[in-house]
C-alpha cells in the first residue's frame, strides 16, 4: 500500500461518524488477540483508538464553545449534532474556534435542527458567550482611584468596558437557568433580547438588560471620557443619580478600564 493511500484510508476511517473499517483493511497490524478496549473487537482495536480519540476531542471542542446548546439538546442529541457537523465539515484548523465556528450556520440549515430556528439563535449567542472566557483579564479601575482625581481630571478620564465582556442581542428569549426546557417551537420575539455577559470571580455572568442600559453599555465599548459618558447617559434619560449608580456598579464589579488624561489607551 502506498503512503498516500494509507493516509487517505486512515483519514476516511477516522472522520466517519461510525467506525466500519478494519485494521487489516487499512494496512494496520492487528492488536494482540487478548486485547480489548471499550468493546472493540481485536480486528478494529488500533484504528478504534484513533477514532475514539478524534471524536471525543471533537465533542469536547463543541461542548466547550456551546455549553448552553449542549444542555438544551441533551448529551445524545448533541453528540448526534457534532458527528453530523464534523462529517460535513472535516476540521482544517487546530484551534477550538476554527473547528466549531460554523456550527450555528449548520444548525440553521441542517434537519432536524433547522426546524427549530431558536436553536441556531442560541448557538450563535452561545459561541460568542463562551468566547469571553478565552480573553485575558485586564487591570480594572476602582472607585477609590477615580475618587482621588480632581473634578476636572475625572471628567477627562476615559473609561471603557474590559475586554472580557460581551454585549449581544438575540431574536429569542432564553431562560439560561432553565435551558434544558428550551421551547423548540418558539417564534421570534417582537423585540430583541439584550444581553450583557462578563467574567466575575471565574464565573460567566449572563444578564438580560433593558434597551436603555444596553445603549449605555454600548457607549462604553470604546474609550469615552467620563464627562462625555455622563452627557450621553443624560440624553438616554438617566438622571444624575442614575449615572452615578451605573458607574458605581460597573466599578464594583471590576468591569471598567480607565486611562488618565495624560495616558494613551
Amino acid at each position: 500500500m502506498r503512503l498516500a493511500e494509507f493516509q487517505h484510508g486512515l483519514q476516511d476511517a477516522i472522520l466517519g461518524p461510525v467506525l466500519t473499517a478494519l485494521d487489516g483493511e487499512l494496512g494496520i497490524k492487528h492488536g494482540p488477540e487478548a486485547c480489548r478496549r471499550a468493546g472493540h473487537a481485536c480486528s478494529r482495536y488500533r484504528i478504534a483508538i484513533h477514532h475514539d480519540h478524534f471524536w471525543t476531542r471533537m465533542h469536547d471542542f463543541a461542548e466547550y464553545r456551546y455549553p448552553l446548546l449542549a444542555r438544551a439538546l441533551g448529551d445524545a442529541e448533541f453528540t448526534e449534532l457534532v458527528r453530523a457537523y464534523i462529517a460535513a465539515h472535516p476540521p482544517t484548523s487546530f484551534t477550538v474556534r476554527g473547528v466549531v465556528e460554523a456550527l450555528p450556520a449548520f444548525v440553521a440549515e441542517q434537519t432536524p435542527w433547522a426546524s427549530s430556528p431558536i436553536l441556531a439563535d442560541l448557538a450563535a449567542f452561545d459561541f460568542r458567550r463562551s468566547g469571553v472566557r478565552l480573553i485575558a483579564e485586564e487591570a480594572t479601575a476602582t472607585a477609590a482611584s477615580l475618587a482621588a482625581l480632581s473634578v476636572d481630571a475625572l471628567a477627562r478620564t476615559r473609561l471603557r468596558l474590559k475586554r472580557r465582556t460581551l454585549l449581544a442581542t438575540t431574536r429569542y428569549h432564553f431562560e439560561i437557568t432553565r435551558i434544558r426546557d428550551l421551547p423548540r417551537d418558539a417564534a421570534p420575539d417582537d423585540e430583541p433580547t439584550h444581553w450583557f455577559v462578563y467574567i466575575a470571580h471565574r464565573a460567566c455572568i449572563t444578564r438580560r438588560v433593558s434597551p436603555r442600559v444596553y445603549a449605555a453599555l454600548q457607549r462604553l465599548a470604546d474609550p469615552v471620557a467620563v464627562g462625555e459618558l455622563f452627557a450621553d447617559l443624560r440624553r438616554l434619560g438617566f438622571t444624575v443619580a442614575d449615572c452615578d449608580t451605573v458607574l458605581d456598579r460597573l466599578l464594583g464589579q471590576d468591569l471598567l478600564v480607565a486611562w488618565s488624561p495624560r495616558s494613551e489607551p
